[in-house]
């Protein structure tokens, strides 16, 4: 019955849930790729600990976990929303996408820096593009998978490699990740900046030879 759970077994509750939204929403576990989904059960287990002998009702105090925890999780998304995300996401979304579209030949290789400038999904679905995004790996041959999986977090240093194994074609950079000895680097590797403004930062470079 809810109404026998005192603020102590609350407390519990709520430590359980926001212990397990912190083990698996640690930004060190993600580079164990596919071992991130053995943690959250691991977390969940550790959390029976806890809970196990503070309820008479078992079962409704794990439905409990599991509603302080979506709402943890929401809350942060939220706030990551509203502090990370670019100026003007949709106007910049809508130019580069546009921008892109116009310029690229059908099937060519994209890479978008961060990832959030233009997400990848979105090129997938509305267009003949290819974005290059670790998640999309799946499906590829397995010389090409083996690639794909030392990528898993892109950065501009990798464009050599990614351009050679990828024939990657076009970059699409937030202006303010990029500082001078990022500019220098993209130069001398062949990238060339598009004319064109974005409503807030975003520059699409193309390298030698993509635009016939």
């Amino acid at each position: 019955n809810l109404s026998e759970l005192a603020s102590p077994d609350f407390f519990i509750l709520f430590g359980a849930a926001f212990f397990i939204y912190c083990v698996v929403n640690l930004t060190v576990f993600i580079i164990l790729g596919e071992a991130e989904r053995y943690l959250t059960h691991f977390a969940y287990l550790i959390t029976l600990v806890f809970t196990e002998c503070a309820f008479i009702d078992k079962e409704m105090a794990w439905y409990w976990i599991a509603l302080l925890w979506g709402v943890l999780f929401w809350l942060a998304e939220f706030i990551l929303l509203g502090v990370l995300r670019l100026n003007k996401p949709l106007e910049d979304q809508d130019w580069a996408f546009a921008a892109l579209t116009s310029i690229a030949p059908k099937g060519s290789h994209i890479l978008c820096y961060p990832h959030h400038v233009l997400p990848p999904y979105r090129i997938l679905l509305f267009s003949q593009l290819k974005p290059i995004f670790p998640v999309f790996g799946r499906g590829l041959d397995g010389e090409r998978l083996r690639e794909m999986e030392r990528y898993p977090f892109i950065s501009l240093s990798h464009l050599p490699e990614l351009r050679q194994n990828f024939k990657l074609a076009f970059v699409v950079c937030q202006n303010s990740k990029l500082d001078n000895e990022s500019l220098r680097k993209l130069n001398e590797d062949g990238w060339i900046a598009i004319d064109g403004k974005s409503p807030s930062g975003i520059t699409i470079y193309s390298h030698k030879g993509s635009i016939s």
